[in-house]
């Protein structure tokens, strides 16, 4: 299921459609209706959503959809990880990433040039990539897409072993920024 969070301007535009539908359509399919239209228009919150980020995964889908003025936040929960075993003794740290090993501008290929290797970011759609870490993080906002969350390393595995060699996974919570997470979960 994919998750909207989305604004109150597009409320206006879309009431008398749901007038129309609802008269329409029996009831069961006027509250499917009504729901859909509803976390389109984000008056059905999302929950927390806990998110479990594997190290040796590229990009992985939240299914989470991000409207382009919603304040989502992100924070670290609990987990580690590394992104080069053998350069770090197989010690594994968090999502702020290994802070000794910044990529350089010459490896175009990671997802994030100058951020720290191992380092959680973040991408809504196909916009560009940011750097999320520990957090929390407040989503970029004006960008409209998918959720998807990614370690900070060699993806395409063009400087070396890419994401082959990596342990470990870390989780996030994802939730409304208005909102505390609720971090029991």
């Amino acid at each position: 299921a994919t998750i909207l969070f989305g604004t109150k301007n597009a409320k206006a535009s879309i009431r008398a459609d749901i007038a129309s539908q609802l008269t329409t359509q029996s009831a069961s399919d006027s509250y499917r209706f009504v729901l859909i239209v509803l976390r389109k228009l984000g008056e059905v919150q999302m929950p927390n959503q806990s998110i479990v980020v594997q190290a040796n995964q590229t990009w992985s889908d939240t299914g989470i959809f991000i409207a382009a003025n919603s304040a989502v936040t992100i924070s670290f929960q609990t987990g580690a990880w590394t992104a080069d075993p053998q350069t770090n003794q197989h010690q594994l740290y968090g999502p702020a990433g290994d802070a000794q090993i910044i990529i350089p501008p010459t490896q175009a290929l990671y997802p994030l040039v100058g951020a720290p290797m191992g380092a959680l970011v973040g991408r809504i759609g196909d916009n560009p990539v940011f750097l999320i870490g520990a957090g929390p993080t407040e989503l970029p906002t004006g960008q409209s897409g998918n959720l998807s969350l990614c370690i900070n390393d060699d993806i395409h595995a063009a400087y070396g072993l890419g994401l082959a060699d990596n342990l470990g996974a870390i989780c996030v919570f994802i939730y409304n920024s208005n909102t505390l997470p609720d971090l029991s979960m």
